[in-house]
């Protein structure tokens, strides 16, 4: 019975017609013996019979549409690349999905497939009710005696004003509202919170701080003022006298210096706070000139067929 019921559910849930109800029974089965049961400890079939976990990843609706690629050596240039199909199944002898082309009926085992599993190849069967032809108005006499009451018939009366009395956006017809119910709606305002917004005192004195020295200084006389910015350049001098990076000779009496500059920045983290500062000495190199200042550009590269004898 349990087996009956899951492929009755799998046929039903896809509009599957009962000629697929042996593609539905394996697959049926196919999913039990992979489902963990409460009468094996909680194991599944397969797991108790090959003492390993069964992968279920690949699992999929059944009777959903899917795509189907066809290899380049079974098509010309000109054809399609994929067929679409219906799931119906899994393969116990290879790997891949089964699939169904409807109106070929021919059948494909691949591993090449695009599902969408929200779709059904079959619409869904839509109820009609049956309309009575024979509904005449109704009379009755009040037990007080003063007239005759008649009732006619309100069925396509009360279908439009329930059509009309749903939401714009299911029924496409929107109405619109009198002058009352706009002067009604437009007085009305809406409710807004009283309750005091206060920031946190934990934050308060690191935003006032990245408020006051957030900026990155242009020049050395804007950087100066900051502590911050004072202790990155001692940071970055010290380093700059430990690698010596020059040395200190005479000046010529024909030759123009060098300048320099410091240039800052600030480094953040992922959440926008400050990590650290930076700063950096560098050379003006834009300011020589060829043939007085320099001759040529040298910069030493190693190349593995030179490195290579020697090893």
């Amino acid at each position: 019975m349990h087996l009956t019921e899951i492929c009755r559910c799998m046929l039903h849930a896809k509009n599957v017609p009962r000629r697929f109800w042996v593609e539905t029974m394996k697959t049926a089965a196919y999913v039990i013996n992979r489902l963990p049961q409460q009468r094996l400890c909680f194991f599944s079939p397969f797991e108790k019979l090959w003492n390993m976990k069964p992968v279920v990843s690949y699992f999929r609706v059944f009777g959903c549409v899917c795509y189907v690629f066809i290899s380049n050596h079974l098509r010309s240039k000109i054809d399609k690349k994929a067929v679409k199909c219906i799931f119906v199944g899994y393969d116990s002898q290879r790997k891949g999905w089964k699939c169904c082309d409807a109106l070929t009926g021919k059948c494909y085992t691949s591993r090449n497939v695009v599902f969408d599993e929200a779709s059904s190849w079959w619409p869904a069967e839509k109820e009609t009710k049956p309309v009575s032809d024979s509904l005449h108005p109704i009379h009755f006499q009040l037990e007080s005696g003063e007239g005759e009451v008649s009732v006619e018939d309100k069925g396509q009366t009360s279908e439009e004003e329930e059509e009309s009395s749903r939401h714009p956006w299911q029924t496409g017809v929107y109405d619109r509202p009198s002058e009352e119910e706009g002067e009604h709606s437009r007085s009305v305002e809406p409710r807004r919170s009283t309750r005091t917004r206060r920031p946190n005192p934990k934050y308060a004195n690191a935003a006032i701080t990245e408020e006051e020295i957030a900026a990155e200084p242009e020049t050395f006389e804007d950087a100066q003022i900051h502590v911050e910015w004072n202790k990155a350049m001692e940071k970055e001098f010290a380093a700059l006298e430990q690698n010596q990076t020059w040395v200190l000779v005479p000046k010529p009496t024909d030759v123009k210096p060098i300048s320099c500059k410091w240039v800052y920045k600030i480094k953040r983290r992922t959440d926008g706070l400050i990590e650290r500062y930076k700063a950096r000495l560098v050379a003006r190199g834009f300011s020589q000139q060829y043939g007085l200042d320099y001759d040529e550009t040298f910069s030493p590269v190693a190349k593995i067929t030179t490195v290579t004898p020697s090893l």
